[in-house]
């Protein structure tokens, strides 16, 4: 990754990075998502298909150093159509999935995981990578450039859309001001959430994965 771009997602809190997967490799994971009934799933790393692929983003070129010295912690499945369609006010990522015992707030239970609330200092070293896996034409991303770096309560006029074609991906800190809107012309629209964090956890936290 260029100077240019490490120095977009430090300043920004994100960046785009376009053809992280070849059209061909978007289309096969495609063809491995799960069946479901509903708006999305948090439990892909359950699946050794998104292991392998989350290890593949982590190792890969595109992503040059950002995630050296991270793992993927959970990978999240996101599907808009016309009967689940959503939109989202502008929020942070502040929950992560972790069994056993230690400092943070408990944030209850998601699909058979433990979840906790760490602070604010471990969620910005953290990083999420948003992988479209089709060429939407509207339902992107919306964010707040910067917005990671302060406390301060913009509003959604200040969100600007990032739009990212597939099989490219919107790389953010968790801590990244962002929200979404409905779909309106389009059937449906699908991306990959993966979180890659830290691997040492205080107290007897654990992850249920780390790859």
């Amino acid at each position: 990754m260029s100077e240019k771009f490490v120095s977009s997602f430090t300043k920004d809190g994100f960046v785009v990075i376009d053809e992280v997967l070849s059209q061909k490799r978007c289309h096969e994971v495609a063809g491995q998502l799960p069946v479901i009934g509903s708006s999305g799933s948090r439990a892909l790393l359950n699946i050794d298909c998104f292991r392998e692929l989350a290890e593949e983003l982590r190792s890969g070129e595109k992503m040059g150093n950002l995630l050296d010295t991270l793992v993927a912690v959970q990978c999240t499945y996101f599907r808009k159509t016309e009967e689940h369609n959503w939109s989202i006010r502008l929020h942070r990522d502040r929950v992560v999935p972790v069994k056993g015992s230690g400092p943070w707030d408990s944030s209850g239970e998601k699909e058979g995981m433990s979840c906790a609330r760490p602070p604010r200092e471990f969620q910005d070293q953290c990083v999420a990578v948003r992988l479209n896996l089709d060429d939407a034409r509207e339902g992107d991303l919306l964010v707040v450039p910067g917005s990671h770096q302060s406390d301060n309560k913009p509003t959604r006029e200040d969100a600007i859309s990032v739009p990212v074609r597939k099989g490219g991906a919107l790389v953010m800190r968790p801590s990244l001001l962002h929200g979404s809107t409905k779909l309106k012309a389009i059937p449906s629209r699908r991306v990959l959430h993966v979180l890659y964090a830290p691997v040492q956890l205080p107290g007897s936290y654990q992850w249920y994965h780390a790859i």
